[in-house]
C-alpha cells in the first residue's frame, strides 16, 4: 500500500471547500453541471457495459511501460482483465470528463494515455463531431483500445502507439490547436514538459485535465508547478483529477473541492 496517496488525501480533505464558499459564478456553473451533476445518459451504461467486457477478458499481454506504469501489477505478462480491473479511470472520473466535454464542447480532444480505451469513449460519446487523439506507449494494448473503439462504433477516436516523448511534437503540429487535453500516463517531472509543448498549441478556452495528481510527492509537485504557471487562471483540484483553465477572463485560484459524489474508496486510494 502506498502511503504518501492517503497522507496527501488527508491534507486535501483538510484544504477543500464546499459549494457554500465558492464566489465566482463560473466555477458555481462548473460544480453545478459538471462535477455534482447526477444526470444519467444512455451511453453510460453502453460504456460500462465495455467496462465489464475487458473485466471478464483473460488475454495475456506482455506489456512494455513507457509510463508511471500501476502501483499493484509489476510483470510484463498482465491479463486484460488485471489492466482493466486497476489501471482503467474509474467511472466516476470518466463521467467527470463526458460531462467537462458535455458542457464545454470542445472539438479537438487529445488524450495521453490510452490503456485499454475506456475513457477516449467517454471522451468522444458527447457528439459525433469530436475529434480524440490518443497516445498509447504499448503496442499490445494500442490493438486492445483500437478494437474495443472497433467494436462499439467509436470511428472518431484515433489510436497512436508510440512514446510521449516521441509522438506528442508530431501529433500537435497536426492538429495544430487543441481545444481539450486529459493527461493520464507518465506522472512524474515529463509531465511538465508535456504540459509546456501543450500551451504552445492551447488558446485562451483550452481545458486540461490531468489524472493522479496525488499520485507521488513528485507529481503533486508537478502539479503545483503547473497551477504557478502565468498561463494558468483557474486550477481546480477534485483530488483524483485536476482540471486546468486558460481563460484570462477568469481570477487566479487554486479550489480545492469535494464532489457531491466523491468516493474515496472508488478511486485507488486505499490500493
Amino acid at each position: 500500500m502506498k502511503i504518501y496517496p492517503i497522507k496527501s488525501f488527508f491534507n486535501f480533505y483538510r484544504k477543500a471547500h464546499t459549494i457554500y464558499n465558492v464566489q465566482s459564478s463560473f466555477l458555481y456553473s462548473l460544480i453545478l453541471n459538471v462535477l455534482d451533476e447526477q444526470k444519467e445518459y444512455y451511453v453510460f451504461s453502453h460504456l460500462e457495459f465495455a467496462r465489464k467486457k475487458l473485466l471478464k477478458n483473460e488475454t495475456e499481454l506482455n506489456v512494455n511501460d513507457l509510463g508511471a506504469g500501476s502501483h499493484v501489477l509489476t510483470s510484463s505478462k498482465r491479463r486484460v482483465c488485471d489492466i482493466a480491473a486497476t489501471s482503467l479511470s474509474s467511472e466516476n472520473t470518466c463521467r467527470i470528463l463526458f460531462q467537462l466535454v458535455e458542457f464545454f464542447k470542445p472539438k479537438q480532444i487529445l488524450e495521453l494515455g490510452t490503456s485499454l480505451g475506456i475513457s477516449s469513449m467517454y471522451l468522444a460519446a458527447p457528439s459525433k463531431k469530436i475529434q480524440v487523439t490518443t497516445i498509447e506507449g504499448d503496442k499490445e494494448i494500442a490493438e486492445i483500445a483500437k478494437n474495443i473503439h472497433k467494436e462499439f462504433h467509436f470511428d472518431s477516436i484515433k489510436v497512436n502507439n508510440g512514446s510521449f516523448k516521441e509522438m506528442l511534437p508530431k501529433i500537435l503540429n497536426d492538429l495544430k490547436t487543441i481545444d481539450f487535453v486529459f493527461i493520464d500516463g507518465h506522472h512524474d517531472e515529463s509531465t511538465l514538459e508535456y504540459f509546456k509543448l501543450i500551451l504552445s498549441h492551447s488558446h485562451d478556452n483550452t481545458i486540461i485535465v490531468l489524472d493522479d495528481i496525488y499520485w507521488s510527492e513528485t507529481m503533486t509537485k508537478v502539479w503545483q508547478t503547473i497551477i504557478d504557471h502565468p498561463r494558468v487562471s483557474l486550477a481546480l483540484d477534485i483530488y483524483k483529477i485536476g482540471i486546468i483553465f486558460l481563460n484570462k477572463d477568469l481570477s487566479k485560484q487554486h479550489f480545492r473541492y469535494i464532489p457531491f459524489k466523491f468516493k474515496p474508496w472508488k478511486i485507488g486510494l486505499f490500493g
